[in-house]
């Protein structure tokens, strides 16, 4: 009886989990950039273009093996990013997911989270790199 039951609860997780709504598309995080101090304001749209992405940000690189920001090819690729308005409160942004919906558009979930007052004041953004075969429209939700 045992082993019908646990039969019939794996049958009914694997349905369930084939029908799901969404898939989960793969990207990277981009390393290496910052806002430019000319930029108030980041649309919440895909960047196509090299151009279009050397608009908002600029690259910081420094010093060691990882102090080159990170390729991106905009040929193959394109990038979508969240900022938040320049700010003296140590602000992370931090992906959460990006899915397919069952629409076909892009649903890209994140997080912001705040911590403590700085001597400074930073401009906190979160860029991440998706492969083309993935384009469409897209959604942001905050977390």
């Amino acid at each position: 009886m045992k082993t019908l039951f646990s039969a019939l609860a794996i049958i009914i997780l694997a349905i369930f989990s084939s029908c799901s709504s969404s898939k989960d598309i793969p990207y990277t995080e981009a390393k290496g950039y910052f806002v430019n101090n000319t930029v108030q304001f980041v649309p919440q749209t895909p960047i196509t273009s090299q151009e279009q992405f050397d608009q908002y940000f600029g690259m910081a690189t420094v010093m060691g093996k990882d102090g080159r920001p990170t390729e991106i090819d905009f040929s193959k690729q394109f990038v979508l990013a969240v900022t938040t308005p320049e700010t003296n409160i140590a602000t992370e942004i931090t992906p959460e997911s990006l899915r397919k919906s069952d629409n076909g558009n892009l649903v890209f979930t994140y997080r912001i989270v705040q911590g403590e007052k700085q001597s400074y004041s930073t401009h906190p953004c979160l860029i991440l790199i998706v492969s083309d075969k993935y384009k469409g429209e897209v959604e942001y939700r905050i977390h």
